[in-house]
């Protein structure tokens, strides 16, 4: 697949069916999360959000954006969650082969930083 392919096919994913990343990661793509600063296996991680998202614990993505990089693509969306509020994550993805091989997520809620800032 295309690199614009694969960022069509992401955000499709993102927007109506997530378990439409299983056919554009390659079989031993690693994710990593901002919040824990862990790499793990894409696929297990993917079948939990799956069961999560099925049982209405996780919103769909809104706002899905995606730009081309060097090295394959980001997307930039947003959620919003039960009891935490609007969430924003950009994800980097390196393609190799036509196939999603990594992905970098950086998690953020929104605030106000200036008025976190000045409570301090």
């Amino acid at each position: 697949m295309s690199t614009e392919q694969l960022m069509q096919r992401f955000a499709a994913a993102l927007e109506t069916d997530i378990s439409i990343l299983k056919e554009l990661c390659s079989e031993n793509c690693k994710l990593w999360h901002s919040n824990d600063n862990v790499w793990m296996e894409q696929r297990p991680a993917l079948e939990a959000f799956m069961v999560a998202q099925q049982a209405g614990m996780i919103p769909k993505f809104d706002e899905v954006r995606t730009m081309a990089t060097a090295n394959g693509f980001l997307a930039q969306t947003s959620l919003t969650m039960p009891k935490i509020g609007k969430i924003h994550a950009l994800q980097l993805m390196t393609v190799k082969d036509g196939r999603i091989s990594s992905i970098e997520e950086y998690i953020g809620p929104e605030m106000d930083l200036a008025a976190r800032l000045a409570e301090a």
